[in-house]
């Protein structure tokens, strides 16, 4: 309805000491903008056209600050944790890297979002010009006990993105998820997503 990208991110968080320590984790993200330049020698992500200054506020607490918020790529999944601000990126003036047909070139006022390497992230996004990232819309859910997705198997560093288009259809080719019970009868369920943005499942564990 707002026109956004919409992600399910499904993965496992870990939620004690170790690697293996897991909760089965899924989480409904929303497209905010997109990256338009790459900088910082990869460390950062800028953002010439949405007001992520007004959304995110400037104000550093330095970089040794190991406090992050999660900036999701809904264009090819995982994501980064990044300072809870951003900063201002100047470069000379030129055409925009998103635009590159522009014949003018045009200063930007522009700012950055930058990974903070003091928080601990296996599954860590790889970014493109052009990609769309997000936030949590909604906060982070959990499997209930003895359940988790067949596709993860205790996996931390695995990650399923289920991105809707703002038309409603889905960025990826058709998928699906499947939640296993690990006790007692082992019955299972799928949820199909396929590429027309349908979303079927079966109201019967089998």
């Amino acid at each position: 309805m707002e026109g956004a990208f919409v992600s399910v991110v499904i993965y496992n968080e870990i939620t004690g000491l170790k690697d293996t320590d897991i909760t089965p984790s899924y989480v409904i993200c929303k497209g905010i903008g997109r990256v338009t330049y790459l900088g910082g020698g990869g460390k950062q992500l800028i953002d010439e056209y949405t007001e992520i200054d007004r959304l995110f506020g400037t104000q550093s607490y330095g970089q040794n600050f190991r406090g992050s918020i999660k900036l999701y790529n809904l264009t090819q999944g995982k994501w980064w944790n990044v300072y809870p601000w951003v900063e201002p990126y100047s470069y000379p003036p030129r055409k925009s890297s998103y635009q590159p047909t522009l014949v003018a070139n045009i200063e930007f006022n522009a700012f950055a979002f930058e990974k903070n390497p003091n928080v601990k992230n296996l599954n860590e996004a790889t970014w493109e010009v052009g990609d769309a990232y997000g936030i949590e819309a909604a906060p982070t859910g959990s499997l209930p006990r003895n359940f988790q997705f067949e596709k993860l198997r205790d996996d931390a560093s695995a990650v399923i993105t289920i991105t809707f288009k703002p038309d409603g259809t889905v960025l990826f080719a058709d998928g699906f998820v499947k939640i296993i019970e690990t006790q007692a009868q082992q019955r299972s369920n799928r949820v199909n997503v396929p590429k027309d943005g349908a979303i079927e499942y079966n109201d019967k564990w089998l």
